[in-house]
């Protein structure tokens, strides 16, 4: 991970090849974005409403998605943090991680997080496949590969939805928590759970854990039943926020 001092993260050196792949890679999500732009607007995607609705769907799943995924490696990454090490400076990450910590609740949470991170690609497929676009003079395998066949959606999704929130909250994990709708994706997350959307695969856990790996559960009894040691974590995002309120003080 990056070496933090004063919780400034340091440059790092990008070779030629680095510079290639970021420019490629930008170019065809920007060339993906405006492919699915275009391809809404002919209303030739698989979802039976008109563009106007398309375009706020793909926005709002979007939207949902992005706190999902991002939410999943805040919430992991920091469950065993103190939270009144950062109560004042991030109250609604501290208000988060005081609900979401209670007894079971990170694992009812990514079973609800996973329905619905499913139900939203879903949506999106249905938004972002164009499987009545006609290829006209392009040959028509390349045109199903990049266009029918939902690659163009795949783009927009990893970069923006999946991998961009992921980053951002390893790297300031506090700071997604604290965002503003973080509680409500959270609140919604439990909520599924709640109804047994997912309850299938706890019956799938219990068999295939008695199948495969009875001789290690009276093995890792003691381990299971240990309660893990809650630490003090000097995040660069506290330090961060603490010495501008110093900073800020002084003057």
């Amino acid at each position: 991970g990056p070496n933090y001092v004063s919780g400034v993260e340091p440059k790092e050196h990008l070779s030629w090849f680095d510079y290639l792949k970021y420019a490629w890679s930008t170019a065809a999500t920007i060339g993906a974005m405006i492919v699915v732009c275009y391809g809404i607007s002919l209303q030739v995607y698989v979802l039976p409403v008109p563009p106007v609705g398309a375009y706020i769907l793909a926005i709002l799943a979007l939207t949902i998605l992005f706190y999902l995924e991002g939410l999943m490696i805040a919430i992991v990454g920091t469950q065993y943090w103190d939270p009144e090490t950062f109560r004042d400076i991030y109250p609604r990450a501290y208000r988060m991680h005081k609900f979401i910590n209670k007894p079971d609740n990170v694992k009812r949470f990514i079973i609800g997080r996973q329905f619905f991170t499913v139900l939203t690609n879903f949506l999106l497929a249905q938004v972002f496949t164009f499987n009545t676009w006609e290829p006209g003079s392009v040959n028509p395998v390349i045109f199903y590969i990049a266009i029918k066949s939902g690659l163009v959606g795949v783009l927009i999704i990893l970069s923006c939805a999946q991998l961009l929130p992921e980053l951002l909250a390893a790297e300031y994990p506090l700071r997604f928590m604290n965002m503003y709708g973080s509680y409500t994706i959270a609140y919604a997350s439990l909520f599924f759970d709640a109804i047994g959307v997912g309850h299938c695969a706890w019956t799938i856990y219990f068999v295939t854990r008695q199948l495969c790996c009875s001789k290690h559960l009276d093995e890792n009894k003691g381990s299971r039943d240990t309660k893990p040691t809650i630490l003090r974590v000097q995040s660069a995002e506290i330090l961060a926020v603490t010495e501008n309120n110093i900073n800020t003080a002084k003057k």
